[in-house]
């Protein structure tokens, strides 16, 4: 069967074919092996190259899910011809928010600080699992509303990102 799906904001197109030890997974040229797959509320644990994996998963909609694998979080979602707008997050946005409830675990920025894109800003925790805020583009942290311990609600202003300082 073949898939499409969007991984952080990119799209990827993958075949998946049963085997008789698992899956035969293509990715581009790529060809994976998944294997002895054990699937539990919330979690799939599997054998992929070689490799014993879990991922962690929690549906924030039919078609967008947050999937963490070896402390990694990442939005899945399935890919639509056509995305309406602001679905994938605020890639390119001034305003981060919160991508659903939960608490605020660790604020690593400050206002005023530089950051630079995909830099760790903030750490949040739902559905007890961890959920990495990355910058989505270089600038200046302005406003940061929030704080260590302060419970969010989804779509809660997390920080403000303005041009960078010349």
């Amino acid at each position: 069967m073949k898939f499409n799906y969007t991984v952080n904001g990119i799209q990827h197109t993958f075949t998946l074919e049963q085997t008789a030890g698992g899956y035969q997974m293509t990715l581009g040229e790529q060809t994976y092996q998944i294997e002895d797959v054990r699937l539990s509320a919330g979690r799939v644990e599997f054998k992929f190259e070689g490799r014993r994996l879990q991922a962690d998963w929690a549906a924030e909609s039919p078609r967008k899910r947050w999937v963490s694998v070896e402390g990694k979080t990442h939005i899945v979602s399935k890919a639509a011809a056509q995305r309406r707008r602001g679905e994938e997050g605020v890639a390119g946005e001034n305003q981060v928010c919160a991508p659903m409830p939960g608490q605020v675990r660790e604020v690593l920025v400050n206002a005023g600080d530089q950051v630079t894109q995909g830099q760790l800003l903030i750490l949040l925790e739902a559905m007890k699992m961890e959920i990495r805020i990355l910058s989505p583009r270089a600038g200046t942290i302005g406003q940061l509303p929030v704080s260590t311990g302060e419970q969010v609600d989804k779509d809660a202003l997390l920080v403000e990102i303005t041009d960078s300082k010349s």
